[in-house]
């Protein structure tokens, strides 16, 4: 019990304080801010005539009564102090993405199609969404409802993360084939005419002594050929 009076009476000084500072002009529209002095006023005075005879429902109600009155200012304080980490952020994660990304086409220059159509979409889509809300937001005071939240921010960058994912992800496109790049043996597997590969590839010579090994097998294989189906007639 003595811990709960403890408590409500360091809340009605901490919010006597914030309603003397220069944050209650900032957060709070006058008529909130006349509301809240009134509550606050109401719940002190009890205090003083009966908060050390109240039980601890009692306390406990004029406690949540008296935070519930100046939740709406706290959630402002705080709404505007994450959009500003949030602003930070966002210049800061989208210098970053663009510095990476062309870093890496520079080197990796079979993504510049995707970079150039996709990719760079996407960034110009979310700075003009940023230049839009943010001229919005600053047309606005504190103690107004934002237009502009960290959690906006937040999902905005992670539209950029995944693109630039995608983009890392474009893999290296394969050289289209060329005669350097075929195989003698697939060659030699498909039929192909030798005499056609002799004059159209250029061979080393040990293929080319190799397709002569196989011409050489081949022209004996026919010729035993022939000679077993004369014996059979």
């Amino acid at each position: 019990m003595h811990e709960r009076r403890n408590s409500l009476e360091t809340l009605i000084y901490a919010k006597k304080e914030w309603i003397e500072s220069k944050n209650s002009k900032v957060y709070g529209k006058d008529d909130e801010i006349d509301s809240a002095v009134e509550k606050l006023k109401e719940i002190d005075v009890w205090y003083e005539d009966e908060g050390f005879q109240a039980n601890f429902t009692d306390l406990d109600r004029k406690i949540s009564d008296l935070r519930d009155k100046f939740k709406v200012f706290e959630t402002r304080e705080k709404v505007h102090k994450q959009r500003e980490l949030g602003i930070d952020k966002f210049h800061s994660e989208m210098n970053k993405t663009m510095d990476e990304s062309t870093r890496m086409v520079k080197n990796k220059p079979w993504m510049e199609t995707h970079f150039n159509t996709t990719f760079m979409k996407e960034i110009q889509a979310v700075m003009d969404w940023y230049k839009e809300i943010k001229e919005k937001q600053d047309a606005l005071s504190l103690n107004d409802p934002a237009v502009l939240t960290s959690d906006l921010i937040d999902s905005k960058l992670g539209i950029i993360k995944r693109e630039f994912y995608v983009l890392s992800r474009i893999p290296k496109p394969k050289p289209p084939p060329t005669q350097e790049n075929i195989k003698l043996d697939d060659i030699l597997k498909n039929g192909t005419n030798i005499e056609d590969l002799i004059k159209k590839a250029n061979f080393s010579l040990s293929d080319l002594e190799e397709l002569a090994k196989y011409a050489n097998e081949t022209k004996t294989n026919s010729t035993e050929g022939t000679e077993e189906v004369k014996s059979d007639l």
